[in-house]
């Protein structure tokens, strides 16, 4: 499996996010083969939700959700952990359902 190109390698990634993400409605998806990692979010019984999906091997998947936020403010730890993860700021805005430019002034603030 070594000589795997990424595509080829992210199939399992690429199947489960397909598969929670016609579990939404309204649903943003946002696949990075080369890392390994897919953002998903979207509403499900009036609620919004996002997820990080992470490959850690071919058969090994690890599934982050995160809570609903009240107030934007509120995200700034969450946005702090994914972009340490290695999330870049717009995948970060895809996935917590706000702009890159607000992302940035919150990874910038302190």
């Amino acid at each position: 499996m070594d000589n795997e190109s990424p595509s080829e390698r992210t199939i399992p990634l690429k199947y489960f996010t397909m598969k929670l993400a016609n579990q939404l409605i309204d649903t943003k998806t946002s696949i990075n083969e080369s890392k390994g990692i897919a953002t998903i979010s979207g509403k499900r019984d009036g609620k919004y939700l996002s997820f990080v999906i992470e490959q850690r091997d071919y058969d090994e998947l690890q599934l982050d959700s995160s809570d609903t936020f009240k107030r934007k403010s509120d995200y700034k730890e969450e946005i702090k952990r994914l972009h340490k993860i290695g999330l870049k700021q717009k995948e970060i805005a895809l996935r917590l359902n706000m702009s890159q430019s607000f992302v940035s002034r919150l990874l910038n603030s302190d």
